[in-house]
This record gives C-alpha cells, sequence and structure tokens, in this order.
C-alpha cells in the first residue's frame, strides 16, 4: 500500500480499532454505547436551538444559534465515525470530520468574541422589570381616564339607544336633556327645541292626573320607590292626539333632585289592543264554527279550559267545569299509556305534540281522535301552558284503513308481482316517457329504476334498450296510440346476445279529449316457456331418432281397443310390418304361434293387472311378414291409464333372440351330454381306483410280515393308497364342481344364522376339537340364496380357516352381513396365518395349493367350488389379507335374487 498519497488518506482497510481493545466486549461496548448516546445527545441540540431561535426571533443574533447548532452536530458525526472505527478502518474520512468540526469550532468562537460587546450592553432582568414597573403605573392613570370618558360616551350612548323617549327635568320642572329616541318619535308633534320646555307645553293631561302629576313635581322628597304612572296623549296639528303613558321618577343629580320621565308611545299599542279585541272575537267565531275542539291546560295549576265543541265529541256536554280527567278518563284504557307517553315526550323535547287514540265519542261509542297541542316553557324549560286542539277521525281512519288495503294490493302487485309493469305518458312530440318501472322490468332490463323513471323512450335508446329493441318497442306503443285500444303480442328481444321472449299487453288510458295519454304495460317472460317448446319439439325428433335407431323393436298397444297404436323402425325391420301392416291383420293374435298363445294372453292379463306399473318380460314366438318364425323377448308394462285408473296403453320392447335361442339349446345339449359324460367318467375313474385302494389294503395286510423287514416297500405301498386316496378326493370334487354349472339352482329367501348353524353342524367336531370361537353379526335383512349352496360355501370357509390357523393360538371367526346400495355383502374373517398379496386370485383356481401336502391336506378345490356357487348366484367372492390378522373373505350378493322366489 502506498503511503503518504491522498488515496491512501481514504482507504479503508487499516486496522480497525477494535484491535487495541482486544475486541473486549466489555470495553467495545463500553465505548459504543458512549459514543452513540453522545451521539444522540448531540444531535437532538441542534433541533432544541434552532427551534428556540424560530420561536423567539425578537432575541436576534440568529447566526450564533446557527454556528453553535453547526458546532454541536459536527462534533456528533465525530462521534459516530468513533463508532465506525472500531469496526472499519476509516481514518482518513474520520480526521476529516475532526478536521470540519474543528473550523466550525473556531469561526464559532471568533463570531462569539466578535459579538462580546454588544451581548454586554443587554439588559438585566432587574432593570427590565422596573422599566415595566413604571410603564404598568402610567398605563393605569392612561386607562382610568379613557375609562372615564368612555363611560360618559357610553352612558349617552345607552339613553339614546334605548327604545324608549327619555327626559330629564330640573328643579324648576324644566328639560335639561333628552335622548335621541324621543327627538326621533316626537319631532313631528314638536316643533321647537324641547330644552328649556316644560312637560305640560306639549303634553295634554286630565284635570286629575294633571294636579297629581304638578304634585309629584313640586314634592321635594325622594325615595327609591317614589314613582308616578300615568296616561295622556300629544295633540297634533291635523286634530288627532298620540296617546302615550308617562312613567315619572325622582333622582338625585349632583346634589339637586331631577325628575327622570319615561315616555311611552300607546299608539300602536292601542292598535293591538283593538286588533286584539277583534281577533279575539273571531276566534270566538271560529271555535264556534270548526269541527275540532279545542283545549288549553295550565300545567301549573292543573286548570283546563274545553270549549263545548269538545265536550260536545267526547259526549260529556252536561260537564260546566270540566278538568283534565274528564278527558283523559274518555281514551280507551288500551291507549291512556300511549298518551301520557307523548305528553310526557312532548314536555322533554319540546316539539309539537300529536297523537292518535282511540275514545268515547258520541253515543258512547268508541271513535279514533288525533289530539295536537303546544305548550309555552318558563326559562327552565318547565311546562305552563298546553293548547290545542281535538278532532274526530273516525271517517278518516275508515277511509285510510281502505286506501291502505288498496295500496297494499296494489303495491303487492305491482312490486311483488312476476309480472313486468310500467306506465308511459305519450308525450305531444309523439315520444313516450316512463313514469313507473317496477322491480320485475327493472331486472329483466339489467337496469334501476333511477336510471329509467323520468326518462323517454329516446333518451334511453342506446343505453338501456339496443337499437333493434327500441325500435320493437316504439312500433307497439305507436299501435296502442293509434288504435286507442289493447295490443297483445308476443315479442322477442336480444339481450346480451340472448334471445328472450315476453307476453305483453298494452293498455291505453284515455284523456279528456279521448286521446291517448297513458299506457299501462304488463309483460310476462314466456322464455322459458318457448325454450321448452323448442326444447320439446327437439327432443321428440331426438326421441323418434332413438326410438327408430334402438337396437330393440318397440310398440305401444291400446288395451282398450287391442290394437297397436305406433311401432317403430326396428320392429318393422324385425317383423317386417309397419304400423298399416299390423292395423290391417283381422285378427292380430293369430301373428303368435300357437304353442304360445295362451301364455301370450296370460302375459297381457297379468300386464294390466299390475298395479304397480313393474316390468313383465315374456319368450314367445312371432310370425315374420316372410312367414317363418322369430323368437322374441318382450318386456311390456302399462304406461296410460285413465283417471279411474284403468289401464289404457301398454308399452313394449323386445328383440330378436332367434339366434341366441338355437345357441342356448344347443348349450343344453352340450350341457346335458358333459354333465353325462362327467358322471360316466368320474364313476369309470373311480371304479379302478376302489380297486386299487382295496387290493393295496389288503396286499398291505398280507405282506405285514415282509414289511416290518423292508420298510422302503412298505413306505412305497402307503404312498400309493394315499395317492389313489386324493385320486379318489379330487375325482368327487372335480363332480361337485361340474354339478354346479348345470344344476339349477333353488333361490329362497333364508336367514344367515340358520346358514351358519348348518354349516357348524357338519364341523361340529372339528370346531371342538380345535377349540373354535364363531361370532356372527347381522342386519335384519332378507338374504335370498341356494341354502345348501350356500351353506357347502361356509362350510369350506370355515374349515380353511381352521385348518390355517396359527400353532398355539385359538381360532376366532368372525362372519357379518349388511346390505350396501343394490348388494348384500357378507364378510368372513379369521385369524389365521394369512394369504400373500399375489396369490388373492391364484387361490380360486382348481387344485391351486400354496402349501404341501405334507403341510396341510386338501385338494386345492374348495376355494374353486365357494367361487363357482357365487358366480351362479350372479354374485362374487374376493380374499383380502394380512399374515399378522388373518384372511377375509368377501361374498357379495345381489338383492335382486328375490326375483327368482
Amino acid at each position: 500500500m502506498e503511503t503518504n498519497t491522498l488515496s491512501s488518506f481514504f482507504r479503508g482497510d487499516y486496522m480497525p480499532h477494535g484491535h487495541c481493545y482486544l475486541w473486549q466486549p466489555h470495553i467495545l461496548w463500553t465505548n459504543v454505547i458512549s459514543d452513540f448516546l453522545i451521539a444522540v445527545a448531540y444531535f437532538s441540540l441542534p433541533v432544541a436551538i434552532m427551534l428556540f431561535s424560530a420561536k423567539r426571533q425578537d432575541i436576534g443574533f440568529r447566526g450564533v444559534f446557527v454556528l453553535f447548532s453547526l458546532f454541536i452536530l459536527f462534533c456528533g458525526i465525530t462521534h459516530v465515525f468513533g463508532i465506525l472505527t472500531i469496526w472499519h478502518g476509516i481514518y482518513g474520512i474520520h480526521g476529516v470530520s475532526k478536521a470540519i468540526t474543528a473550523l466550525v469550532s473556531v469561526i464559532t468562537a471568533v463570531y462569539v468574541y466578535k459579538l462580546m460587546p454588544t451581548a454586554i450592553t443587554l439588559p438585566t432582568i432587574a432593570q427590565f422589570e422596573d422599566v415595566k414597573e413604571q410603564l404598568t403605573a402610567n398605563k393605569a392613570t392612561v386607562d382610568e381616564l379613557e375609562s372615564q370618558l368612555v363611560n360618559q360616551k357610553l352612558v349617552q350612548f345607552i339613553l339614546n339607544s334605548i327604545p324608549v323617549s327619555t327626559l330629564m327635568l330640573n328643579n324648576r320642572h324644566r328639560i335639561v336633556f333628552y335622548n335621541q329616541t324621543f327627538t326621533e318619535e316626537y319631532n313631528d308633534y314638536i316643533h321647537c327645541e324641547a330644552l328649556g320646555l316644560s312637560l305640560f307645553d306639549f303634553v295634554s293631561l286630565e284635570h286629575d292626573i294633571h294636579c297629581d302629576v304638578e304634585t309629584f313635581l313640586a314634592s321635594h322628597k325622594y325615595t327609591n320607590n317614589e314613582k308616578l304612572v300615568v296616561n295622556g296623549t300629544i295633540p297634533q296639528e291635523n286634530g288627532e292626539v298620540v296617546p302615550i303613558e308617562l312613567s315619572l321618577d325622582k333622582a338625585e343629580f349632583e346634589g339637586e333632585f331631577v325628575t327622570l320621565i319615561a315616555i311611552k308611545n300607546l299608539t300602536a299599542f292601542t292598535e293591538i289592543k283593538q286588533e286584539l279585541v277583534e281577533s279575539h272575537n273571531r276566534l270566538e267565531r271560529a271555535i264556534s264554527a270548526t269541527e275540532d275542539g279545542i283545549w288549553e291546560w295550565d300545567v301549573v295549576n292543573d286548570r283546563v279550559e274545553y270549549s263545548p265543541k269538545l265536550m260536545e265529541l267526547i259526549d260529556k256536554e252536561e260537564i260546566k267545569t270540566p278538568c283534565f280527567q274528564d278527558w283523559f278518563s274518555h281514551i280507551h284504557p288500551d291507549h291512556q299509556s300511549a298518551v301520557q307517553q307523548a305528553i310526557e315526550q312532548h314536555f322533554i323535547d319540546k316539539k309539537q305534540y300529536a297523537v292518535e287514540y282511540l275514545g268515547v265519542g258520541k253515543n258512547q261509542k268508541y271513535s279514533w281522535f288525533v289530539s295536537v297541542g303546544n305548550s309555552t316553557f318558563d326559562a327552565e324549560g318547565k311546562p305552563l301552558i298546553m293548547s290545542g286542539s281535538l278532532r274526530n277521525i273516525d271517517a278518516l281512519k275508515k277511509l285510510e284503513r281502505l286506501n291502505q288495503e288498496q295500496t297494499d294490493f296494489l303495491n303487492t302487485i305491482y312490486y311483488g308481482s312476476r309480472h313486468a309493469i310500467w306506465v308511459l305518458t305519450v308525450m305531444k312530440d309523439g315520444d313516450f316517457r316512463y313514469e313507473q318501472f317496477n322491480d320485475t322490468a327493472c331486472a329483466w332490463t339489467n337496469t334501476t329504476q333511477e336510471h329509467v323513471i323520468g326518462k323517454s323512450l329516446t333518451a334511453l335508446t342506446g343505453d338501456i334498450f339496443p337499437e333493434s329493441v327500441a325500435k320493437k318497442v316504439r312500433f307497439n306503443y305507436e299501435k296502442c296510440v293509434d288504435t286507442k285500444s289493447p295490443v297483445d303480442f308476443v315479442e322477442s328481444y336480444e339481450f346480451d346476445n340472448e334471445p328472450l321472449w315476453y307476453s305483453t299487453t298494452l293498455y291505453p288510458i284515455l284523456d279528456a279529449n279521448n286521446q291517448v295519454a297513458t299506457i299501462v304495460a304488463t309483460a310476462i317472460d314466456v322464455t322459458q316457456q318457448k325454450r321448452s317448446e323448442k326444447a320439446l319439439e327437439e327432443n321428440q325428433s331426438f326421441l323418434q331418432t332413438i326410438i327408430n335407431s334402438t337396437v330393440c323393436g318397440l310398440y305401444l298397444f291400446d288395451v282398450t281397443k287391442n290394437t297397436n297404436i305406433t311401432v317403430n323402425q326396428r320392429y318393422t325391420d324385425l317383423l317386417g310390418y309397419t304400423i298399416h301392416d299390423i292395423n290391417a291383420e283381422k285378427d292380430f293374435l293369430k301373428l303368435f304361434h300357437p304353442e304360445d298363445l295362451e301364455q301370450v294372453q296370460g302375459h297381457i292379463s297379468s300386464v294390466i293387472n299390475e298395479q304397480n306399473n313393474n316390468l313383465i318380460p315374456i319368450t314367445y314366438r312371432f310370425k315374420h311378414k316372410d312367414g317363418h318364425w322369430v323368437w322374441c323377448y318382450s318386456v311390456d308394462c302399462i304406461v296410460k291409464r285413465d283417471e279411474t285408473g284403468a289401464p289404457q296403453i301398454m308399452l313394449g320392447t323386445f328383440v330378436d333372440i332367434t339366434e341366441q335361442t338355437s345357441l342356448l339349446q344347443k348349450l343344453k345339449e352340450s350341457n346335458a351330454y358333459l354333465e353325462r359324460f362327467a358322471f360316466v367318467a368320474s364313476h369309470d375313474l373311480q371304479e379302478p381306483l376302489r380297486k386299487i385302494i382295496a387290493f393295496s389294503r389288503l396286499l398291505q395286510e398280507r405282506l405285514s410280515a415282509v414289511f416290518e423287514k423292508d420298510e422302503e416297500a412298505n413306505y412305497e405301498l402307503t404312498r400309493l393308497v394315499n395317492a389313489a386316496e386324493r385320486m379318489q378326493t379330487m375325482i368327487k370334487d372335480i363332480l361337485k364342481l361340474s354339478r354346479i354349472n348345470t344344476t339349477a339352482i333353488n333361490i329362497i329367501k333364508c336367514d344367515l344364522t340358520s346358514i351358519i348353524n348348518d354349516a357348524k353342524d357338519r364341523l361340529s367336531f372339528l370346531i371342538e376339537q380345535k377349540d373354535v370361537v364363531i361370532n356372527v353379526t347381522t342386519e335384519p335383512v332378507d338374504l335370498y340364496a341356494d341354502p345348501a349352496l350356500l351353506t357347502q360355501v361356509f362350510q369350506n370357509l370355515i374349515a380353511n380357516a381352521i385348518k390355517f390357523a396359527k400353532i398355539g393360538q385359538q381360532p376366532i371367526i368372525n362372519i357379518s352381513l349388511k346390505e350396501i346400495s343394490e348388494s348384500t355383502v357378507i364378510t368372513v374373517a379369521d385369524n389365521g396365518i394369512g394369504i400373500k398379496e399375489q396369490y388373492f386370485t391364484q387361490i380360486f383356481e382348481p387344485f391351486r395349493k400354496l402349501h404341501s401336502i405334507s403341510e396341510y391336506e386338501g385338494s386345492g378345490i374348495g376355494l374353486a367350488i365357494c367361487q363357482q356357487i357365487l358366480k351362479v348366484h350372479e354374485g362374487h367372492i374376493s380374499c383380502d389379507s394380512d399374515q399378522e390378522q388373518g384372511t377375509t373373505f368377501t361374498l357379495s350378493l345381489p338383492k335382486q335374487g328375490a326375483k327368482y322366489v
């Protein structure tokens, strides 16, 4: 690294300062935390100084505050670099920060010494307080003088501002002062300067009152309560007089008694009094004429005033001095609480009192009343006087109920209807404005009432209604206007590329000029109906195609008329007849084979008598149009009945089983041959085996002395006998297996517990010998099977479970039965040695053995027999095993086995 260069000055790969501390945490973190706290304090002080300088700009010396802030700020930065150099050797940058701090420090010190003379001249707090006290004393004197001047002006202003004319008379009864109101109010009546005048120079008093006023003015006695109020007039030049009220009061001013006089102009009062009298008379006339009862309640003194009409309304005209309770008692007891609450609520919120209630009216019958009133309140908000009116609204209530019922009915139709309803006004320019548009109409057009109501069809075109839709709509509206009669039509509109169908009716309403002014429109959404009709047409076509394309022949037969209604194409293909050919036959039953005719007639009778419309099969021969016989397998049922339940139409489907019948016949013959062959073969094979076994045993007895000396010969002969016996057992098992394939099974309703008990009886000695536990759990369901064959299945499964039990462990067999969907499931689980998964299917193969004869005896055909028995029952058997838990066999039998009963 080059030294003494500028680049080396700013390098950061010097040894960090932490090496000096030997990276001892207690020393390192003491310095780090201390430098950090000092830096935080240094950074906060400039903020405080600059805030102080901003708040106290009157102090000045802003430069000093700035320099001190910079000085403290850079001091904090040097401490931050002190922290950084512990881990990073940036000593050059650290030195630059110290140099800047030193420069700012020197500038601050020089600037402070430069300002020192000016700072010394600043006054002390004590000097400032002395000057402040002197200024306060001078200001108090000035304030007192100004206050007196202001008070004088204020008094003059108040006297001139009060709305009452005021005079002041000296002890010689002359006017020495009058206010501005006096000048403004009486300037038209007094045409000279009022100062120096006597009161009697412009005021006219009656003789007695004049004497009383002179006596009052001449009196030199003064008390606070000495006051005189009299009425008089001020004459006008036109001969009219102005009525006034004089209020005279004595007062002492600067050692002399003066008289203060307030003059009140009674002109307005007189006019108001006259108007009040006239108003009172009008009110009396109105109260007498109105159908409402008027009342007033003095809440404080609990006094009431009821008009005669009110007493008549509540049927208490005989009471001359009514009280509050007279009115309140006429209220129905069920409504008194509500009325009382309304009054109390009025006193609280001070809003107008109004309440409807049921009360006793004329002829002591209950009627509906409405009481309305208001109150005056004192300064504390307490009620003083409450007044109002009472009206019988029974007729109005009945009308409201009737109107409400009609409104509710119409609203139910309008808002609750699944039909679209809207109302149009026919405009003068030929356009149509929407006045009503119910929710259903909004939903169909995907809009809201706010977007439609009040707007014309033209305004909504392109926004709510597409151009094509609006054109159709306008045509129908104009048709209704032109014909002045209802217009019914079914229309299709396309919204969002989807056709919608509506059945619409337009009802015109004519004005006084016999012109259509309003159109009421209703619409029913028949889109689903149209779609259903279209779907029905498509389905009918599709169904007809399916019916004609099916592999089965199909026919509908009218059992009441004994004739065919229709046949499908496959019917014609299989038998050669069309519906016309069939109906052309005079005796339809002659087309059936004579040997099958009785069976067919019985079958038709069975179908007719079947009340549950179940499918009933039949196999018969039918004559082809070409003359040969066709074997048919048909399934028939009743598909239509009349109102009494009598059958009308029979549906039949059939397939041509001529080839299958021929093959089945050949198969039966083959099976019979095989059965005879198996029986003969098994009999012929067993006969030489019985001889071999019998002569071998005789030979073994005869040569017993020889075999005692020749053990090997004895062993070979014994093996020969055992092999012959096994061969005999295998032949018997093969015969059993072949007979299961050929013997007709006898499926009946049976009980699982009984079958298990039969199997246990056959194995009773083995079960007792091995101490076997067999648990049976069954649901209350019907089991349909061949009991003998099913007993053989459980005998084989139980015998296998005992044979393959674990050595030293008690054999436990759990058998359970339950229904699942369309099957009856039986499980047989043991705790034996188990079976490996790769053998789950192989064990059902004939002669498949997983163990040697020396380990476990047997022919290996038992599970094959079980599988064959389940197969002829149209069921199946499967295996699942865990070599630690044992083996589980699952047997599944179809519930439809009941059809064999």
